[in-house]
C-alpha cells in the first residue's frame, strides 16, 4: 500500500525536513494524513484549503490541520511540487530540507513495486512522485479499456502539457483500439 510505504518513508529523514504534500482541490488527503500521522506533526493548509476540509467530517485530519506555515507537513497545489516553489517555501522556514510528495494516479508507471520508488533530488530538495490514486491508476484504467469494447472516452483530468495531452489521446485511441 503507497501510504504504509510513504509512512516508512518519511520517518527515514532527519527531523529537520519539511514535507510537503500536493493535493487537488479536493483529494490526496489520505496520504498527507497518513504521513502526518506518521510524523505525529501539525499539518499546514491555505484558508482555502482549511475550508474545504471542514466539510469532509474528518476528525482525524482536522486535529492536525494549522494554518501555522512552521508545521512539519503543508498541503499545498499540486503545481507547486516542483524544486522552483520548494526551495521557496524552504527558504522561508528554518527546516534544513525539503520532500515534495506528488501523489498521482498520472505518473505512467508500469510497476507498482514500491522499492522501485526513488526520489528525484536537487540539491536539499527531493521529489517523489508517487503512483497513487484515490480513482483508477493508469494501469487500471488501460486494463479496463482494454477489456471492454467501449465507443467513446471522455476525459474527465486533463494534463497541463499539449505533448502530455497527445499522450493521453494517442493511449486512449491505442487502448480502446485493441482486438479483444
Amino acid at each position: 500500500d503507497v501510504i504504509c510505504f510513504m509512512k516508512g518513508q518519511v520517518l527515514m529523514y532527519p527531523r529537520e525536513t519539511l514535507f510537503v504534500c500536493g493535493s487537488y482541490t479536493i483529494g490526496k488527503e489520505r496520504i498527507a494524513q497518513g504521513i502526518a500521522e506518521a510524523l505525529d506533526c501539525k499539518i499546514c493548509v491555505s484558508t482555502a484549503k482549511l475550508k474545504l476540509l471542514e466539510l469532509q467530517e474528518n476528525p482525524g485530519l482536522m486535529e492536525r490541520v494549522v494554518k501555522n506555515t512552521n508545521a512539519q507537513l503543508h498541503i499545498v497545489p499540486m503545481r507547486d511540487i516542483n524544486y522552483g516553489a520548494m526551495a521557496k517555501l524552504l527558504s522561508s522556514t528554518s527546516y534544513s530540507m525539503v520532500v515534495g510528495i506528488k501523489p498521482t494516479g498520472w505518473t505512467n508507471k508500469k510497476s507498482l513495486d514500491l522499492s522501485d520508488l526513488v526520489p528525484r533530488i536537487s540539491g536539499k530538495i527531493q521529489i517523489y512522485d508517487l503512483p497513487y490514486s484515490e480513482h483508477s491508476s493508469f494501469t487500471e484504467l488501460e486494463e479496463f479499456l482494454t477489456s471492454v469494447t467501449v465507443t467513446r472516452v471522455i476525459p474527465t483530468v486533463m494534463p497541463r502539457s499539449q505533448e502530455s495531452r497527445q499522450f493521453m489521446f494517442r493511449k486512449i485511441k491505442e487502448w480502446t483500439e485493441k482486438e479483444r
